[in-house]
Order: structure tokens, then sequence, then C-alpha cells
């Protein structure tokens, strides 16, 4: 059965709720956590991810993709960031699991220290591996075009087709993912808390040759891809080891 809205309490008293930003959103489902964000102290912000790791997999939860920023293709001053961190979670309860636990809690304080102006929330995957190529977990000599961007309904449904039509011998899919939930947070005083999750889409074109991209986002399809969405921020990426 698909549920609208779930929330656990943590130690410190504030309640975290993830909430469906889709009819269609089942919360039991895969959920993909988008962390889109500015890097202010990277070894901070290093010796958090490491502090974090065991935990995260305790809760059955992955990182898939840590990045930095590159090059800036095509500028949406609203959309700009230069780090990305994708997180796989089995479902909303794991995350909240995760959120709620008491040495994560006091852990994610540094990740505060360590960054700024971040994005977070929600996303399912809309293609099928199967459909076309997709990009490799474990590349090691990889660049990476992110593709934020803002749109309508209408063309979220559209996605997947539209999608599956551009990769090619040099550049493959890595993610492609779609606003699906949002998280909260509220205390025991009222006060009401929302990360502004402003993407409605994002996608990752993987390839072993920077020039590839460039010339891939470059190519007359994409650009009237990128027409049809309200707003568009596209991005050279390096991968985190």
């Amino acid at each position: 059965m698909k549920r609208r809205a779930i929330s656990i309490q943590n130690p410190m008293k504030t309640t975290i709720a993830i909430s469906p930003t889709e009819t269609t959103s089942d919360l039991n489902d895969i959920l993909w956590g988008i962390k889109w964000f500015d890097m202010k102290w990277s070894l901070l912000y290093r010796f958090y991810m490491f502090s974090i790791s065991r935990h995260v997999r305790k809760h059955d939860a992955g990182f898939y993709f840590q990045g930095s920023l590159m090059e800036v293709l095509e500028s949406e001053m609203e959309l700009d960031r230069d780090s990305l961190l994708i997180v796989r979670y089995p479902n909303a309860d794991s995350f909240l699991r995760l959120a709620s636990s008491s040495i994560f809690s006091l852990k994610s304080r540094l990740a505060t220290l360590a960054i700024r102006k971040f994005s977070f929330g929600f996303a399912r995957r809309i293609y099928n591996h199967s459909s076309f190529a997709a990009g490799s977990t474990d590349c090691r000599q990889c660049y990476y075009l992110v593709h934020i961007f803002q749109t309508d309904t209408r063309r979220l449904q559209m996605l997947q087709q539209d999608i599956q039509h551009f990769a090619n011998n040099n550049v493959r899919l890595y993610f492609a993912g779609i606003k699906t939930a949002q998280i909260r947070r509220s205390k025991d005083d009222g006060t009401v808390t929302k990360p502004p999750f402003f993407m409605d889409g994002i996608l990752l074109w993987e390839s072993d040759d920077l020039g590839s991209l460039w010339k891939f986002s470059q190519e007359q399809w994409y650009l009237a891809f990128k027409i049809q969405h309200k707003s568009n921020g596209l991005y050279l990426f390096n991968k985190e080891k």
C-alpha cells in the first residue's frame, strides 16, 4: 500500500517527515537523495563523509555519485552549485532511520559547517538500463555532464521517452531522475523548516572524453530538448574517488 507521508522523531525532539511531490509517488520504493550544494570546507566535508559511511551502509543505503564542478557550460544563477551527492535509499524508512539516529545527527553538524547554499530532496529514477547504454558505476577516468532543470508536469511525463534517443557510443546516461518527495523538519515549538529542492529533474551523462560531453551538449537535438524547459543549468563535473 502506498504511503502518502511518513515521519520520525530524532533525539533532539525534531520530527523529520517525508512527503511525496507526485500523485504516483510510493515511499516504499527506492528513493535517490539529491544533495546539490556549494562547498565551503572540502577537507571537513571529506572527513564528514568518511565518518558517516558506516552508518549509511548500516541502513542499507549507498553513495552512488559524489562530484565537484569543473566548468559551467550554461549558467542559471538560481540553480548553480559546485558539488553534487546522490545517495540511494531502499525506501523512505531507511532515510528516516538514518537521519534520526543520535550519532548521525551529531555528525551532520560537520556538514552544516562544511557546506552552504544546499538543496536537498528525493528523486525517482526514470529509465530502464536495458533501454540503452547506461553509464558504469566504477569508471575511473570519466567526466560527467550534469543537467539540472525546471519544467512542467507534461514535459516530465515525456522525459523518459525523450532521453532514450540521446545516448551514443561516446556518451552514456549515468543517472536520470525527477523530483518525487521532499523533507520537512518540525520542532516542538512549532518551527518548521523545509530544505529547498528547486530542481524538477536531473540528468547525468558520462564519458571518458571531456570533449565528447561538450559536443553532446551542443548538438541541435539536445539544444531543442533544453528549450522545452523553464530553466536549465549545465555543468561539467569530476567524480570524487
